[in-house]
């Protein structure tokens, strides 16, 4: 009932806000969380907002170690111990980066499972055992879709529950509602937040909202599990939330950790859960490593196996938005020692799931959906056609420039600027309404639009301005054009020294690799009013009725 409560209380915040296993190779990429990822590559697309990781060249925090914090972990059994229960196969399963993606969505143009039918899966898998095999879970789990994002990720945590996931590494977005809200999950949650390299800044020791570790007993054996985070995940958080917060180098603490685990705890299989990418100095130096048995990653959303230069350890990934698992398999060999066999990711299709059934995942979902589904299936306006990224980039600035003349009714203000990472989803076309038109939902613009960015206005140079907007990472309102290697502003050339209003977001006006960046200080609201960039959307759209991808051009 208190859920409950809570989530009517949140409903609140969708009122208007003013009246008017393949193998891949692995590109990193950096940002306030928000990528763009090409489903049709794998690739992922760097972007100042995006699930980007920076270069390896950047210099390394100080590593803080924490014995005490070490000296906390948790020890979890999920079967009935018997001194001689050894089976012969154990089976490790990883999620990662589902980004709310609760619901099936068989309409979008990749196959969304959802979590019900992903749950059935991986029960289903031919190596999973009830009494013996984990689940883990590898961060970015709640932000994205409107039901998740509505309920805080509480209806993630519920599911998660229900599936029986053991540990959860702590991901960029896990930070995106602030620590008060980790730790309103972390109290939902029936698993461990795991996150070695997580520190206060004031004290050098792991953060109250996670563990450096876990033990999981599936009969006699013992699972260490050690959790992380990309060193240089910073720039992928809004500056405001982790604040009191540093991200240091995990190789050393994971490491030493996963020795501990080994030789002091007696683990019989010990495993990396991170939230990084494959390719990272981090994960080639864990592949090497005798004490660890697996790793499971994410971040970057690649469906990835990689496999260690001497076959003995594995580097696993699963894509993004429920749409794939991890599974590693350890077999006991005569001394009774266990060993990889396998390792891969499994991707899930439509044609997996015909009559896949989770009905207590069903019911955790229809019953947020029965509080939330018609707000989020509510019709703010009509589109012609599909509408890509690009498109929606220029929708999304000529909504904020919407926003400051018509609504607020300022008229100094130059350009409207906003990362390509935070848009996350596209339109595409789907069932042609009675118009002969295609629906635009507030749920459609909270999956293109999940973040709550604030819209604020900076000042900057004429020369910094022309640096914002063409950035390869940003997006620009169509008042700033190019011709002949100028740049002009409605017509009237830019002028590197003059200063300019610009509009844009306040994650990346406080995050230090945008050419926004404003010293970690914040942009100024509009007329003093705090706004989502979702909500100017709802607002822009509404005015227009009808949305023509042809007012929308790619710039």
């Amino acid at each position: 009932m208190k859920r409950i409560q809570k989530v009517l209380i949140l409903s609140l915040f969708l009122l208007p806000m003013f009246s008017s296993c393949d193998i891949v190779s692995i590109n990193q990429t950096s940002s306030n969380g928000n990528t763009s990822i090409d489903d049709s590559t794998s690739e992922v697309a760097s972007s100042v907002q995006g699930e980007t990781t920076s270069s390896e060249e950047i210099s390394s925090n100080e590593v803080t170690s924490n014995e005490e914090s070490s000296s906390e972990i948790s020890e979890v059994s999920t079967s009935d111990e018997n001194t001689d229960d050894y089976p012969n196969r154990i089976a490790i399963y990883s999620i990662n980066d589902t980004h709310g993606a609760i619901e099936e969505d068989a309409s979008s143009s990749t196959y969304i499972p959802g979590m019900a039918n992903l749950n059935y899966c991986i029960k289903n898998d031919a190596d999973f055992s009830d009494d013996y095999s984990v689940l883990l879970s590898a961060g970015d789990m709640s932000q994205g879709t409107g039901i998740s994002n509505i309920t805080e990720g509480q209806c993630m945590m519920e599911c998660m529950n229900s599936m029986g996931i053991d540990a959860m590494a702590l991901g960029n977005h896990e930070f995106d509602w602030g620590v008060d809200t980790i730790a309103e999950e972390e109290e939902t949650a029936n698993f461990p937040f795991l996150g070695i390299n997580i520190l206060n800044k004031s004290d050098g020791n792991i953060i109250d909202l996670a563990q450096p570790s876990t033990i999981i007993t599936k009969g006699s054996v013992k699972i260490g599990v050690v959790g992380s985070i990309y060193r240089f995940i910073r720039n992928s958080i809004s500056a405001s939330q982790i604040e009191d917060i540093e991200f240091v180098d995990d190789e050393p603490l994971v490491t030493a950790e996963a020795a501990r685990l080994k030789e002091e705890e007696n683990c019989d299989i010990v495993v990396v859960l991170t939230h990084q990418a494959g390719s990272t100095d981090a994960v080639n130096e864990y592949l090497t490593d005798s004490n660890i048995d697996g790793i499971f990653g994410g971040h970057n959303h690649a469906f990835s196996c990689i496999q260690s230069s001497d076959q003995k350890r594995y580097f696993l990934e699963a894509g993004c938005n429920s749409r794939a698992y991890s599974k590693l398999v350890l077999t006991k060999d005569s001394s009774g020692d266990y060993s990889v066999e396998s390792g891969e990711t499994d991707r899930i299709y439509e044609s997996n799931c015909t009559n896949a059934s989770s009905p207590e995942i069903e019911s955790i979902v229809n019953s947020y959906l029965a509080i939330f589904q018609e707000v989020l299936e509510e019709v703010v306006a009509e589109r012609d056609e599909s509408f890509g990224k690009d498109q929606l980039g220029t929708l999304v600035t000529e909504a904020m420039m919407y926003y400051a003349e018509e609504v607020c009714k300022v008229d100094d203000i130059a350009v409207a600027v906003h990362n390509k990472g935070g848009i996350r989803s596209t339109w595409t076309s789907s069932e042609l309404n009675d118009d002969g038109l295609y629906d635009i939902t507030y749920g459609d613009i909270y999956e293109v639009m999940p973040f709550d960015n604030e819209v604020q206005y900076i000042e900057l140079s004429g020369e910094t301005l022309i640096d914002a907007c063409t950035d390869s990472y940003n997006y620009h309102s169509k008042d700033f054009t190019k011709e002949n290697s100028k740049y002009y502003l409605n017509g009237v050339e830019v002028d590197d020294d003059a200063t300019y209003k610009v509009l844009a977001i306040d994650y990346i006006i406080t995050n230090s690799s945008s050419a926004c960046y404003q010293g970690g200080k914040n942009g100024t609201p509009i007329n003093g009013e705090v706004v989502f960039t979702r909500d100017l959307i709802k607002d822009y759209i509404s005015h227009l009725g009808i949305v023509k991808v042809a007012d929308f051009p790619s710039l």
